[in-house]
């Protein structure tokens, strides 16, 4: 009897979160460059969610419009 199915996706997740939380010390350098290019990619997600979510809520608009445009030429159909 299986008590839990677990994806390997799931597994590989898991996997590599054990492993960042056993390392103690790293020992690493982190240039100016890299965080430069952290804030670059940072900057790059957030304008491409606004865009996606601008994008999104105009598709919202249009469909009511769309949708309460037909209603009032309906009535004006019909009067």
């Amino acid at each position: 009897m299986k008590l839990f199915k677990l994806s390997s996706l799931t597994l590989y997740f898991f996997g590599v979160l054990y492993l960042g939380l056993l390392c103690r010390n790293a020992y690493a350098y982190l240039d100016p460059g890299s965080g430069s290019y952290l804030l670059q990619i940072l900057m790059a997600g957030l304008l491409a969610a606004s865009f996606m979510f601008k994008s999104f809520w105009q598709g919202v608009i249009r469909f009511f419009s769309k949708i309460f445009s037909r209603k009032k030429k309906d009535a004006k159909d019909h009067s």
